[in-house]
């Protein structure tokens, strides 16, 4: 669900973008910003960049457990895995040349203000949403300078003009069944 979730961010993003700047290219890519030897990782340049920077287990759905066993037609109970819920922390890194400082500023001001006016998404606001992800949340996450700092150096790149969010709720679900236990049958009333 990580990935389809990426996947969904970086298209109503791209859509938006093309509406509102009448351009016909992609220009959030979901990618590292550097590949493990320290170079840029995206050919190209003047791009948005949507990096997954952590996971978190949500704590607060800790209390929304479904039931250990769920009771089926045939009379039997099952057992499945209890859903996980994730928060995903995804960094948006505007990837622009020198010259085009302005315009990564511009992009990451649509990109603001797409998440401001639109701050979740579910299957009727975008239809585009993977069937297994229920909705999406997102939440601007501020870090100090320091942290911030610290971000960058873990990264390997040079800071550049970026905004981190906090998309809340991913669930992971696995239906496999664990077991099935047999309801009790009344004992023998003829004894």
């Amino acid at each position: 669900m990580i990935k389809e979730t990426l996947e969904a961010i970086a298209k109503e993003l791209n859509d938006t973008l093309k509406r509102q700047l009448t351009i016909n290219e992609d220009k959030v890519i979901a990618a590292n910003i550097v590949d493990q030897q320290g170079n840029p990782a995206v050919p190209g340049e003047n791009k948005v960049i949507l990096t997954l920077i952590n996971i978190e287990k949500e704590s607060a759905a800790s209390s929304r457990q479904p039931q250990p066993y769920a009771h089926t037609q045939s009379g039997d109970f099952i057992k499945t895995a209890p859903p996980l819920y994730l928060n995903l922390y995804v960094l948006f890194t505007a990837y622009f040349n020198n010259n085009n400082y302005l315009e990564a500023a511009k992009f990451l001001s649509y990109i603001i203000e797409h998440l401001q006016a639109k701050n979740t998404m579910d299957h009727q606001n975008s239809p585009h949403l993977d069937e297994g992800i229920e909705r999406l949340i997102f939440e601007i996450s501020t870090l100090s300078y320091h942290e911030l700092s610290n971000l960058w150096s873990a990264i390997g790149a040079k800071y550049m003009p970026s905004v981190i969010y906090k998309v809340r709720m991913l669930t992971v679900s696995k239906s496999a069944v664990q077991e099935v236990v047999a309801p009790i049958s009344q004992p023998n009333q003829n004894v």
